[in-house]
């Protein structure tokens, strides 16, 4: 599917070690993407915990090239109208409003 894709593709170009000073940067293409698999390897790439809300729900489809893992979750989160809160290393997602 397009999230496996994206994954082996964000996977291969991410580091495995996390940067204490700046956020790993990525190559992701999602198209049709479901947000669950989409946190999922957010999550992996990030080293962190993510935590979605029952409403949270959708497809996206964006392009990212040598762009911070954060941002790209941002930007993605965004887009379907979906926020988020980091506490340590959990992050909540949530429908925004």
């Amino acid at each position: 599917t397009a999230s496996r894709t994206a994954s082996r593709t964000a996977s291969r170009t991410a580091s495995r070690t996390a940067s204490r000073t700046a956020p790993q940067r990525i190559d992701l293409e999602l198209q049709g993407a479901d947000i669950h698999q989409v946190l999922r390897m957010f999550a992996e790439i990030g080293n962190v915990n993510i935590v979605a809300q029952g409403d949270v729900q959708g497809k996206v489809t964006a392009r990212f090239m040598g762009t911070p893992w954060n941002e790209a979750l941002a930007q993605v989160l965004i887009a379907l109208n979906l926020e988020a809160t980091r506490e340590g290393n959990v992050i909540f997602v949530c429908a925004r409003g």
